[in-house]
């Protein structure tokens, strides 16, 4: 296409959806040469300019789920076909039967298939060009030879250069010393408060979870990030009737409704001893099955939406901050979790000394996208601890390990572990002394689980109070025990 210069518009179109249907085509050829291959790549938002190679997909998609075909032929296909509709079966003659997908295959290449995914994503992004009025023919020197990610970064930039002076004029000089009253009065009415944690004692350190702040949650692998983020936050939430969105690259949907249902039942029925295990064991008891549809009754019964949740095949700081622009203006949410940051993983680059600088990077992006200027949004970070410290006593930001810098933008750092057996031990000399809100000792029960939750980072109040609270990370409970002050491991 070197000569559009010369094209009309409907040529230039024309052309465009030539070469779209060469990809769809290749494409859709990979599938039903490589039927697992299907898995492999989500088509919900991918849009078919061809109608055979729609009805092709279609047919394949058919054949590959609802039959559970896993390698393809005339025999299968046809079979299938004829069990259809004579509309379907017309349909399928007209585009060629099974003929054009035995020579499509001996020709295709399936190890060019992400290539022909991306070229159909890219075309679309085109078409969508043209349909809203951006002039492509007129830039298409400049942007023919781009793929997909680099047409992305294209038009964000120019978006960044058309929007750049209004930004600019959004940041203002102001007089210090003007506007302490309306400070203060704001103060006094509770509007600089944020979102109260569910602990007191937790939440009488971290004064809440303010509006355009990041509050980052830290432990090992298997201490329960997840476990405390629903009981001190989203329950929160649910508490306060405030809308939330949770963004995961870890569990799905199922694991989060079990947290759910866990917290509810033991809540609501003290004495039940449910354990979120009995979901991977099944056959309920009609005990268990009744307390559990109350569960899904109760939750039933709030405001729709309220607690929203995405789960993220690949992990991206892009995609991160696309969903929380779109909720945080189409719907209003203030809260967001983020579960778990870590570094993306939807490009091919490897992991190196560079990618941790990519992680600082990205949560200075989303920070930016989140502060009192901006969307003026909260959102609750969980991250994971580094490997080379699991046995430190006390926990501070050089746990965080190599990425410890991403803590740099938040206003809120809590770091967590479990009590040891030497701690819980009355007799120990590692014994640890925790004291309640009236100053007196509080007794440890060794058979009982205990965290300590401690504040690397703290804008809102104190980082030398440690918090200990009794939990059941199995029946989803937490109780108060009290605070303590361990003095930092000195090297």
């Amino acid at each position: 296409m070197t000569d559009k210069g010369k094209m009309n518009k409907v040529d230039f179109v024309r052309k465009l959806m030539q070469q779209k249907g060469i990809n769809e085509s290749n494409f859709v050829l990979c599938l039903y040469s490589q039927p697992d291959l299907y898995f492999d790549y989500d088509t919900k938002g991918l849009k078919f300019h061809h109608k055979e190679w729609k009805f092709y997909y279609d047919l394949l998609e058919s054949l590959v789920v609802k039959r559970g075909v896993v390698t393809m032929d005339g025999i299968t296909v046809e079979a299938y076909v004829e069990s259809q509709e004579q509309e379907f079966q017309d349909r399928y003659n007209q585009y060629g039967g099974y003929e054009i997908i035995k020579r499509g295959i001996e020709i295709v290449e399936t190890s060019n298939v992400d290539t022909y995914y991306r070229e159909i994503q890219r075309y679309n992004v085109l078409f969508n060009l043209i349909k809203f009025g951006y002039p492509v023919q007129e830039h298409w020197d400049e942007i023919a030879k781009k793929d997909l990610q680099q047409l992305s970064d294209y038009f964000e930039s120019k978006m960044q250069d058309i929007f750049l002076n209004t930004t600019l004029g959004n940041d203002k000089v102001i007089d210090l010393m003007r506007g302490m009253d309306k400070m203060v009065v704001k103060a006094n009415e509770g509007k600089m408060a944020g979102l109260p944690l569910t602990s007191k004692l937790m939440n009488g350190v971290q004064n809440g979870l303010r509006l355009g702040n990041i509050t980052m949650l830290g432990a090992h692998s298997g201490v329960g990030k997840s476990f405390m983020t629903v009981l001190q936050h989203v329950i929160g939430c649910i508490q306060q009737n405030e809308p939330i969105l949770i963004i995961a690259n870890e569990e799905d949907a199922d694991k989060w409704q079990q947290e759910l249902l866990t917290f509810y039942i033991n809540n609501k029925y003290p004495h039940a001893h449910f354990n979120k295990g009995r979901f991977y064991q099944g056959e309920f008891t009609k005990e268990e099955l009744a307390m559990l549809n109350k569960g899904v009754v109760w939750y039933r019964s709030i405001r729709d939406n309220l607690v929203r949740f995405v789960s993220m095949n690949q992990f991206s700081m892009n995609k991160t901050i696309s969903l929380i622009k779109q909720h945080a203006k189409a719907y209003d949410i203030k809260y967001f979790v983020l579960d778990t940051m870590k570094l993306d993983n939807d490009t091919t680059e490897k992991v190196g000394d560079n990618s941790w600088l990519q992680m600082q990077q990205n949560m200075v992006r989303l920070y930016n996208t989140i502060k009192e200027s901006n969307l003026n949004v909260h959102v609750w970070v969980t991250t994971q601890l580094s490997k080379g410290k699991a046995n430190s006593r006390f926990l501070d930001q050089s746990n965080i390990g190599i990425a410890k810098n991403i803590v740099d933008v938040a206003s809120s750092v809590m770091l967590m572990r479990t009590l040891t057996n030497y701690e819980k031990d009355p007799k120990s000399d590692s014994k640890l002394i925790v004291k309640d809100s009236r100053g007196q000792e509080v007794n440890l029960n060794p058979d009982e689980e205990y965290v300590i939750i401690f504040w690397a980072k703290n804008r809102q109040g104190s980082i030398f109070d440690q918090v200990v609270l009794k939990v059941n990370r199995g029946e989803n409970t937490f109780r108060d025990v009290g605070t303590c002050r361990l003095d930092r491991d000195l090297e």
